[in-house]
């Protein structure tokens, strides 16, 4: 136990892609607490816990959002900067990738529509716009923001996303009430204050609006097996560590009751096996993807596999919350 401040402040750190990131000490965004226990080192980083909330954060953090990491290499999944630790991206682009992210995409709008059925929806940190591309399929006005001229770009120009922009989430411009869903994903791990964030969408939103929240959480099964190797302890990109507890808990504080809580769970491999690999597995689901009954058992067995693996073993990486603005 002892005072963040006390923490040794790495210097400014000179990526071998030609930024400079410079680090300082911050208090706990949660509670405003400076005292906390180091939890993680690596390479010179601090990842420590506010003894007060027991919030998981970076410490010290950069002062700024690393947006040069965030170019074309990331989304490709091809970022290997060696002045970072465990910072990879995703090959958005992979065929195989894009097209679990499209149904990933699915899921995520069926869930938000059985709170509230079309109208605006705002994304923020859309990336490269999928997610938005299956929401406007769906006839809702969509729109979205991220600091990635190339996601953003890659969004409005193949995509055809015209209500995409590059902005700072420190900086959302959307009128008071103006949107019937925000969502986030994987975004509020990324940013110094989600405190502050999660205000910002609470005035973004109408009376009654939907909020989704994804992030890793830290207090999973799999997460406190795998320690320090955990694949989401992302540095300097992952600033926030929560936990699904002090998530909802937040949530509650700002103005937010929530509605739905989902743990994210691997697929159980069963089409894999039954059809002698993933390629001829992929063939069949595309085959019978279309079919209501087929999609109502895939329903049903993915929600078992979330009961068990989510629930009693704990066996998942990241959550997902739905909330209504009170």
């Amino acid at each position: 136990m002892g005072s963040c401040a006390l923490i040794l402040e790495p210097k400014a750190r000179n990526s071998k892609r030609g930024f400079k990131l410079i680090y300082f000490n911050r208090n706990c965004n949660l509670c405003g607490s400076a005292d906390c226990r180091q939890v993680y080192r690596v390479l010179d980083f601090s990842i420590v816990k506010c003894t007060a909330c027991h919030f998981i954060y970076l410490n010290p953090a950069p002062i700024d959002t690393p947006v040069d990491i965030y170019g074309e290499s990331y989304f490709r999944g091809r970022e290997r900067d060696t002045d970072a630790y465990n910072v990879k991206g995703w090959d958005y682009l992979e065929p195989d990738h894009l097209r679990d992210v499209e149904e990933q995409s699915r899921r995520r709008m069926n869930a938000i529509e059985s709170f509230v059925t079309g109208g605006r929806i705002l994304d923020v940190g859309c990336g490269m716009g999928i997610f938005l591309k299956e929401a406007s399929s769906r006839m809702w006005e969509a729109y979205g923001v991220d600091v990635s001229p190339f996601a953003v770009h890659y969004a409005r120009e193949t995509l055809a996303l015209r209500n995409v922009r590059v902005l700072d989430v420190k900086s959302l411009d959307f009128m008071d009430g103006s949107m019937d869903a925000v969502t986030m994903f994987h975004l509020i791990e990324h940013v110094l204050y989600p405190k502050e964030l999660v205000d910002s969408c609470h005035r973004i939103l109408r009376p009654g609006g939907i909020l989704v929240v994804e992030t890793p959480d830290i207090s999973s099964g799999r997460a406190r097996r795998q320690g320090i190797n955990w694949r989401f302890i992302k540095i300097p990109e992952h600033v926030n560590y929560f936990s699904l507890k002090l998530l909802s808990q937040l949530l509650r504080e700002r103005g937010f009751t929530i509605l739905e809580t989902v743990k994210n769970v691997e697929s159980t491999g069963i089409i894999n096996k039954l059809c002698g690999g993933e390629r001829e597995a992929r063939i069949f689901y595309d085959t019978w993807a279309g079919k209501a009954c087929f999609r109502f058992i895939v329903n049903q067995v993915r929600k078992a596999k979330e009961f068990v693996s989510g629930n009693l073993l704990k066996n998942y990486d990241h959550v997902l919350v739905l909330a209504r603005k009170n």
